[in-house]
């Protein structure tokens, strides 16, 4: 079986790191190694990452000026030496079968990615899990999943990716969205994926982290990225049509969520979205999973009027 390189981006992480160290110690996968990315940390992480690099040889410990996740993961990969690359975040928990488990499904079926279970937990409550009953899925079935959001996690966690097949790509240095554009172009450029159930990746919901603060104070970032997506799912012309309303829906939920506030910030953010709208108007009218009530709100915001509390209201420009 081939060894995995499991790459950890840390930045202020010191409460959660013991705890993610004694789940990779106990792996009953035992051919690893991992990279903690130390982004600019100003806690006590790095004693406790050299301290574990100390005791572990397969723990490697890397410092980089504070660059963001998505530069720390890229220099997670760059570094990595594995044939099989993984990516866990510095608060989250994974059981000792984890690495087993993904890579014999990994092996067992040639696939380029392998998939796990994913089941978000808030004060000790599973909320949420995304799960897949089919095992073997080809390209376009994988990607219509991570692009509807439904039963694959679209984020890089909770999957095992041959070397080879993301060793030249790059996370792009974006606050939001950056790891569904990593993950959909990683399945691109392979043909057969597989699903497990067999084993679980736990994401720990935490207030006051920094997607709970980006919600708060959308980036145009996410704008940039939906773009992004929209014009790849565009040009899969074998997609299903749910891909692009899904994809305008999550950036939708954004703007509602920002559309009556009055900051400049929270104002160019809205007005950048209406652009965007304005570009794939024709796409959206013509698309079918969009229910014809919500084509018009849709259009009726391209137009400056977004439906908020059952009525429209103008645009704050």
């Amino acid at each position: 079986m081939n060894s995995i390189s499991i790459i950890i981006p840390i930045y202020n992480a010191e409460k959660y790191l013991e705890r993610t160290f004694l789940c990779l110690k106990n792996q009953m996968f035992t051919d690893f190694e991992v990279l903690l990315i130390d982004d600019g940390s100003k806690d006590n992480s790095s004693l406790i990452c050299k301290k574990v690099a100390s005791e572990d040889n397969r723990f490697r410990y890397y410092y980089q000026e504070n660059q963001g996740v998505s530069a720390a993961r890229n220099n997670g990969v760059a570094l990595s030496k594995g044939e099989y690359i993984t990516f866990i975040d510095a608060d989250d928990i994974i059981p000792e079968n984890y690495l087993e488990v993904l890579s014999e499904a990994l092996e067992n079926n040639c696939s380029a990615i392998s998939f796990c279970d994913v089941a978000i937990i808030k004060d000790g409550n599973e909320t949420k899990r995304f799960t897949l009953q089919k095992e073997n899925l080809n390209r376009k079935e994988t990607l219509d999943l991570i692009l509807t959001r439904e039963f694959i996690n679209s984020g890089p966690c909770a999957k095992l990716f041959r070397r080879e097949l993301i060793k030249e790509s790059k996370f792009l240095p974006l606050k939001a969205y950056e790891d569904i554009l990593f993950v959909v172009e990683a399945i691109n450029k392979g043909d057969k994926f597989t699903s497990t159930n067999k084993t679980e990746y736990r994401y720990l919901q935490n207030s006051g982290s920094a997607m709970s603060s980006f919600k708060k104070v959308p980036s145009e970032d996410i704008i940039t990225a939906t773009d992004k997506l929209i014009l790849f799912i565009k040009e899969n012309k074998e997609l299903s049509p749910d891909c692009f309303y899904i994809t305008a829906s999550h950036l939708m939920q954004y703007v509602l969520g920002t559309a009556e506030k009055s900051d400049d910030k929270s104002k160019a953010f809205v007005n950048k979205a209406r652009k965007l709208y304005s570009k794939y108007k024709r796409d959206i009218i013509s698309n079918k999973s969009f229910p014809w009530k919500e084509k018009i709100t849709y259009l009726a915001f391209v137009c400056g009027f977004i439906y908020i509390n059952r009525k429209f209201v103008k645009v704050n420009k």
